[in-house]
């Protein structure tokens, strides 16, 4: 099958539009509580044109809940009082952690997967917070 590189820099099929990795993913997805629809797949090396088995991970709801129950980040919390929650119980801050702690800011069901400019945004905030948390000790 022919496969195109869409805006975003992911492998699709052209005759049908659909994301490779999610496809490929798809096949060795157990989990009975939740629908594939409902997970996200993300690529671990960062590369969305490595499909690879290996390389790529699906994150289910409950994965997203577990992390924010890590943090005991309630819904109302306000996006410091989020991050700093975050500060106190995350040290990497590697790309898939920002990209669940983006989706607790926005509320969102799922991480967010976030580009550099994101990234960058967000470790601003986080080294801020961590300064001031050390500041306030």
């Amino acid at each position: 099958m022919k496969t195109y590189i869409d805006k975003k820099g992911y492998l699709r099929y052209k005759s049908n539009n659909r994301f490779i990795h999610r496809i490929i993913a798809k096949s060795i997805y157990k989990n009975n509580k939740y629908k594939f629809s409902e997970c996200l797949v993300y690529h671990l090396d960062l590369d969305k044109k490595n499909n690879d088995v290996s390389n790529l991970t699906i994150i289910t709801p409950g994965d997203f809940i577990e992390f924010s129950n890590k943090l005991s980040i309630e819904y109302e919390d306000s996006r410091d009082i989020k991050i700093q929650k975050y500060c106190k119980f995350i040290e990497d801050d590697n790309h898939l952690n920002l990209c669940f702690l983006e989706g607790i800011l926005r509320k969102s069901k799922l991480p967010i997967i976030i580009n550099e400019k994101d990234v960058s945004r967000l470790k601003n905030e986080i080294n801020f917070e961590r300064k001031f948390l050390k500041q306030s000790k």
